[in-house]
Parts: structure tokens; C-alpha cells; sequence
């Protein structure tokens, strides 16, 4: 069977037979001022589609990354509407963040607690990007997650990042990466936990929120690729009525 290979953004994607779609992009990976991040690729029992549902979902930063940047006003998540294009779904809402890289805070010239601004877009099948841009700082942190499904209980995460505000400053992007490293875990052992690691693409079979707009997007955009037969064998899929 006939794949196309392509280099993005420090990555080899592979498509096996005809690309479906383009590949998401990382528009910061590119722009002057910005420093490439790239993590080490973690892998996990959890499945790709279930991984990517955890990223987009806008509701969880309270109650699982307590230890990282989540704080409690961030439980209550403003309605936000989703835009779908193609293979690609996208929201942008503005919460709260603990944020411990602006050094203004030790200071107490700015709070630790501070609104920002997330853009997220979901592409199927197992891609997110997502921005942070926080008002106080100008910063901006762009993150392009990539999941490569292995098994049914075995994913490979990718995760590159680009952002403004380090300068080239190794010590910082070395913390920043053990930081990353410790909002994953507090995703992972949640995700692994899971006695079942497929997505379900039946829409009736949990309850769904406002909150939950572009995880319901993102199903959306798996049930149209699920009419295509290899994509319906893919074990981190549970194929069901929309």
C-alpha cells in the first residue's frame, strides 16, 4: 500500500494510502521570537481518541491539574461557540491560570492568578492545537499535541511547542518541559484509570454539558471518518450512532 511521508513542525507524519486531510498546523513554530520545544514523546495505555477528548475538553483544569496551573476559578467554563471547517473544529474561551512563569508575580506587581486566552482547535483524527495568550504578559504558548494510536491499550504522545517568552533561556525551557511533563501525568492518571481505553461515538451513551461543545465537535469529526472502513477498525474508536 502506497503512504505519504512528510516533515512538520519536527515531526515524520505518515499517511497510509491517500492523505484525508491537511496536516494541523503550528503557526508559531515559525515566527521570530518564539523558541521550538519539543518534548520527549511519552507513551501510555490510554487511547489516542480518548487523549485527544482530555485536550479539548475545557472543564477539567480545577479539579485535575490542581498541583500544576489549575485553580478554582477556573471551574466555572463561559459558553463558548465552535466553528467547524473540513476535519477541524475550533473554540476559544478565556479562564484563569496559575501562572508561575511571569516573574512579576514574586513581586507582587501581577497576581499569580491570571485570566488567559485559550484557542483550541481539534483535527481529526488525533491532533490538537491549542494557544495560550495571557493579557498581563503578552506571552503566548502554542501547543501542537500529536497522538500516534500503537494498540488498542498503547498510544505515543508527541507534543511541540513554541512560545515568546524565554528568550532562549535553557534553564527555563528545561523547567518548563518538567512542568509539561507533571500536566500530563495529572491527565494520565485519570485517562488510565479507564478499564475501557476507546472513545464511544455514540452520542447518547454519556451526558453532555455546554461545556462539552467541541468534545462533541470532535466525535462529530470521527463518526465521518469512521465511515471509512479502516479508519471504523481503529481500536481507540468505539463506533456507534451520532
Amino acid at each position: 500500500m502506497a503512504a505519504a511521508v512528510r516533515e512538520h513542525v519536527g515531526l515524520v507524519w505518515v499517511a497510509v494510502g491517500h492523505p484525508m486531510g491537511e496536516l494541523p498546523p503550528l503557526p508559531e513554530w515559525n515566527l521570530d521570537g518564539f523558541d521550538r520545544i519539543m518534548a520527549v514523546p511519552r507513551r501510555t495505555s490510554a487511547g489516542a481518541a480518548q487523549l485527544v477528548d482530555n485536550f479539548v475538553d475545557v472543564s477539567h483544569f480545577a479539579t485535575v491539574h490542581v498541583t500544576t496551573f489549575g485553580v478554582p476559578e477556573s471551574a466555572s467554563v463561559p459558553p463558548s461557540e465552535v466553528t467547524t471547517a473540513g476535519l477541524s473544529a475550533n473554540t476559544t474561551f478565556t479562564t484563569w491560570y496559575r501562572n508561575e512563569d511571569d516573574p512579576l508575580t514574586a513581586t507582587g506587581e501581577h497576581p499569580l492568578v491570571q485570566p488567559h486566552i485559550v484557542d483550541k482547535t481539534v483535527h481529526a483524527p488525533y491532533s490538537v492545537y491549542m494557544r495560550l495568550s495571557f493579557p498581563l504578559t503578552s506571552q503566548t504558548f502554542a501547543i501542537l499535541y500529536a497522538m500516534q494510536p500503537e494498540t488498542a491499550r498503547s498510544t505515543r504522545i508527541f507534543k511541540v511547542m513554541a512560545r515568546n517568552d524565554f528568550g532562549g533561556d535553557r534553564d527555563k525551557i528545561a523547567a518548563m518541559l518538567a512542568f509539561e511533563d507533571r500536566v500530563l501525568d495529572e491527565d494520565l492518571a485519570v485517562l488510565e484509570s479507564f478499564a475501557d481505553a476507546c472513545l464511544h461515538l455514540d452520542l447518547t451513551t454519556e451526558v453532555h454539558t455546554r461545556a462539552d461543545r467541541l468534545s462533541l465537535a470532535y466525535r462529530r469529526l470521527l463518526i465521518t471518518l469512521a465511515a471509512d472502513a479502516t479508519v471504523e477498525r481503529d481500536p481507540a474508536l468505539s463506533p456507534g450512532r451520532g
